[in-house]
């Protein structure tokens, strides 16, 4: 006979640290998970405004225009396009004597540049 019940705290002792260890490993698991899956996000993040390398730009879209500025026209467009949120690329002269800077733009972009021009 079993006066003290000694059993009895020893089993739900035991079902306790089981439970703790299970809530342990699952949360352990889903924070793995979703670091994962952040950091899979951030490697594929798609750029969907402001100035790009040019590189990317071609990665994401293929369809692309070109407009020849002056340099006062595309300090003009840095602050249209910064306001209005488009995706654009710029090609500089490297020897700095152009007084012509190209703009790429997406064709999906031309829309919503041109509502204020």
């Amino acid at each position: 006979m079993n006066i003290g019940g000694g059993e009895a705290a020893d089993q739900l002792v035991r079902m306790m640290l089981t439970g703790t260890e299970a809530a342990v490993r699952l949360s352990g698991s889903a924070l793995k998970n979703m670091l994962a899956l952040s950091l899979a996000l951030a490697k594929n993040h798609k750029r969907i405004s402001g100035k790009i390398n040019l590189g990317k730009m071609l990665r994401e879209t293929r369809d692309l225009r070109q407009f020849p500025m002056t340099l006062e026209q595309y300090h003009q467009f840095q602050k249209l396009a910064k306001r209005q949120k488009l995706l654009y690329s710029s090609i500089h002269d490297r020897d700095g004597h152009g007084k012509i800077i190209d703009v790429i733009l997406p064709v999906t972009e031309l829309d919503r540049a041109n509502q204020n021009l």
